[in-house]
């Protein structure tokens, strides 16, 4: 029992040491757990910071990083208030970083840490870009570069294994990094003096956490504009391949396009950039739709715009060459522009295609093209059609080029076609701009057609051409203009026009231009000359037209005219205006039995809507005819004014009124009232007269002819036939002609005061108290007046004041 007993109290004295032992152990446990948690929570941040952390930021070149760790966990890691300065004191700042992570046992598994994900937050990061190169405020990229890839690397199946140094030269486990998580970054970027803010967030994934192959997916927001971009790299095949979506309001990025812009484009990209043997390359697409709200723009499109690019760069890294191709084509949409009275529509895409290379020896275009084909333009009544237009080129030549080009305008009843251009982008004397039209026809006939040439010379445009019209064979006019630029002021521009002399082969059938005009003829020597000028501001025109040897014929209205000269210039072709003494002059003009000498005109167009007839003189039966001032404006129906007459003959005139074949001596002086209209001619009362006191003689060889204008009953009374036989051969001392217009008539009223010359064959009826005709008498008389009323019909100038009225007809 005593054995058992001694037994017993060995187990309960054990039994108590235990005890207190497993007391001490917990008691140390909870010790050391205290211990750890107070060094873990406030120590080793500090170490970690102090101690293990500097060796490694000065081999990146990040020895002045300023960082606090506010937290390490057994699942995360928090840091705050992390700053990075370079040598220039430029600072890149980040609030926040988290680091997500599993711990495994070493025994249990090759990496004992599995870091799910680093959140940084609150990221302001600016980057810059200028002729130095790329460079990010904070970072030296290439002692940043030069560490990164001094670090040792091990790799395994699974993915990249990263070394954590411990202390002394001891390595720790490795650890594994899934994905980086970046929010609220703000990325300030200047390129080209230019600065852009541009907030980012983004998710970085690896493909089996090897970090060969890397899925990107970033969401960017520059100046308020959504872009969600989509990346795939592969280190390996040194391979990124972007995919993204956007849609912007143009107004944010307006100062960036140069222009106030308003509406929004929608963006689809996707690209490929390649890395291999010393050459970036990128390739792709982009499809844009551009929406413009109307009156956002000058011109107003009728759909959205829609636009397909595809593009390949290719950068040489070592010997830095630059090759780009571009192609694309967009379904242009239809457009109009001045409040819509231009509208443009092509109904085929437009195409183009751009190549550049950037070498040693500098920058080159090697080729370049714009197709736009099928395209209707219609602006103001006029419609154009252009098959095809052409911009096609390389280096620093470049052609503008298209054919069988037309434009019509029915309400004007005109028409063009067969318009050509070649037109190098910088024309220049021996390489000029090309401009040919085929056809214009007016009113379904052909006038002409025309070519022209365009360069650039001495900083000014230069224009040549010529126009041939079919109208008249063998006339055609030259034209020449210079436009030259002056800077922040209207250019100084100058146009002229010459017509040779041309005088044509056959008289000209007016007919077949003015129908009105019948069978008139014309022919002569006509030459003229025209500018229009703009010089410092100032808008003037000038023509000069010049006509001699000149000769009108209208059988059908018994006009002739010839020896006609016109010397015309005006000082103002849009005003219609001309110098004072403008001159028309006609050798000879006969209408119908009318003939008249030595036509003169003198005038001056004041304006489109008033004329001032400075003189007209003429001569006439011996002597001449005057006219006055006369002022015609457009807004009156006729005028009137007088004819002044000086030295009529009275025998020409009797003879060309066609009352009788007369001759003698004798002039009349007068004036003859005339009121013209827009359908005419019209003669008022007037009255000619003789000067009195001296005598003349008449002798009409056929009086006879006056009876044909009298009434049957005043014709056979004998006081007419007496009067009539008595003018065969009268001296009269003073005579009077009174014409007076009647309907389709001419009244003449002729009154002479004299004697005849000889024995007449009438004697004294005492019965009736009057002469009569008696062949065997022969008597003489003196101090008689004869008076003779007729009348003469009106039928040529009536004729004459119809083609008048057909002329003018539909004119005010």
């Amino acid at each position: 029992m005593s054995k058992w007993k001694t037994v017993g109290k060995i187990l309960k004295v054990t039994a108590k040491i235990l005890a207190a032992l497993l007391v001490l152990l917990v008691v140390a446990i909870g010790a050391g757990a205290v211990w750890a948690l107070i060094y873990w929570n406030w120590y080793l941040p500090g170490e970690l910071t102090a101690r293990y952390l500097p060796p490694y930021l000065k081999q990146l070149g990040l020895e002045r990083t300023e960082m606090t760790i506010r937290r390490i966990g057994v699942t995360g890691t928090d840091l705050e208030g992390l700053i990075l300065t370079d040598a220039k004191g430029r600072k890149l700042s980040v609030d926040s970083v988290r680091v997500d992570y599993v711990p495994h046992f070493p025994w249990t598994d090759p990496r004992v840490l599995d870091i799910r994900n680093i959140t940084i937050s609150g990221a302001q990061l600016a980057i810059r870009h200028d002729k130095s190169g790329l460079t990010v405020d904070g970072l030296d990229l290439e002692q940043l570069r030069q560490g990164a890839a001094a670090f040792g690397k091990r790799e395994s199946g699974e993915g990249t294994m990263i070394s954590l140094p411990l202390k002394g030269n001891a390595t720790g486990p490795m650890v594994v990094l899934e994905k980086i998580t970046l929010k609220s970054v703000r990325v300030l970027a200047e390129i080209g003096g230019r600065r852009v803010l541009l907030p980012v967030d983004a998710t970085l994934t690896s493909e089996n956490n090897a970090w060969k192959r890397i899925s990107a997916e970033l969401h960017l927001i520059p100046r308020g504009q959504n872009m969600r971009i989509s990346a795939a790299i592969d280190l390996d095949r040194k391979l990124v391949n972007v995919k993204g979506n956007s849609r912007l309001q143009l107004e944010a990025v307006s100062d960036l396009l140069g222009f106030r812009a308003s509406g929004s484009a929608d963006l689809k990209f996707d690209t490929a950039l390649t890395l291999a043997g010393g050459d970036m390359q990128a390739a792709g697409d982009v499809e844009a739709t551009l929406n413009f709200p109307a009156g956002a723009l000058p011109v107003n499109f009728a759909r959205p715009v829609r636009i397909q690019q595809k593009f390949n760069v290719r950068y040489g890294m070592e010997n830095r060459e630059l090759h780009l191709r571009l192609e694309g084509s967009s379904p242009l949409s239809p457009f109009s522009f001045d409040k819509g009275a231009v509208r443009v529509e092509s109904f085929d895409p437009v195409s183009w295609k751009f190549l550049f290379s950037q070498t040693a020896d500098g920058g080159r275009i090697e080729d370049a093209s714009l197709l736009i084909g099928n395209i209707k333009a219609v602006a103001h009544g006029f419609t154009a059609t252009v098959p095809l237009l052409r911009l096609t080129g390389a280096d620093r030549s470049f052609l503008i080029s298209g054919s069988g080009i037309g434009v019509v305008n029915p309400e004007r009843k005109l028409a063009v076609s067969g318009i050509s251009l070649s037109m190098p982008l910088r024309p220049t004397p021996e390489l000029p701009a090309g401009l040919k039209v085929g056809k214009i026809l007016y009113d379904g006939r052909e006038i002409g057609d025309t070519s022209a040439s365009l360069y650039v010379k001495d900083h000014g445009l230069s224009l040549t051409g010529r126009f041939d019209t079919k109208l008249v064979d063998g006339v055609y006019a030259e034209f020449r203009g210079r436009v030259s630029p002056r800077a922040g002021e209207l250019p100084d521009c100058l146009f002229e026009v010459t017509v040779p002399p041309y005088t044509p082969k056959q008289p000209l059938k007016l007919g077949e231009f003015v129908p009105a005009l019948g069978d008139a003829t014309a022919t002569g020597t006509v030459s003229l000359g025209g500018a229009a000028r703009l010089e410092n501001g100032k808008f003037t025109t000038g023509v000069h037209c010049y006509v001699y040897d000149g000769q009108f014929d209208m059988p059908e209205s018994g006009l002739h005219a010839e020896g006609i000269k016109l010397d015309v210039r005006f000082t103002d072709l849009l005003n219609c205006d001309t110098p004072a003494g403008q001159r028309i002059s006609i050798g000879k003009l006969n209408a119908g039995s009318l003939k008249l000498d030595n036509i003169e005109l003198r005038f001056d167009i004041e304006s489109r809507n008033q004329t001032i007839v400075e003189s007209l003189r003429a001569d006439w039966c011996g002597g001449n005819v005057m006219l006055n001032s006369l002022q015609l404006r457009t807004d009156r129906q006729f005028w009137e004014t007088s004819l002044y007459c000086e030295g009529l003959e009275l025998a020409e005139l009797v003879s060309q009124l066609n009352l009788a074949s007369a001759a003698g001596t004798g002039a009349l002086y007068g004036k003859i009232p005339l009121r013209l209209t827009r359908g005419g001619l019209q003669i008022g009362e007037s009255y000619l007269y003789t000067r009195p006191g001296v005598s003349n003689t008449i002798r009409l060889s056929d009086p006879e002819k006056m009876v044909n204008g009298m009434a049957g009953a005043v014709a056979q009374q004998s006081q007419f036939d007496f009067a009539l036989e008595a003018l065969k051969d009268f001296t009269y001392s003073w005579a009077k002609i009174h014409l007076e217009m009647q309907k389709d008539a001419l009244a003449v009223k002729l009154q002479f005061d004299g004697q005849p010359n000889q024995a007449l064959p009438f004697a004294y009826d005492e019965e009736s108290g009057q002469l009569r005709r008696d062949p065997a008498a022969r008597a003489r008389f003196q101090g008689i007046q004869l008076n003779i009323n007729t009348t003469i019909p009106l039928n040529y100038l009536l004729k004459l004041n119809e083609k008048v009225k057909t002329l003018t007809e539909g004119k005010k």
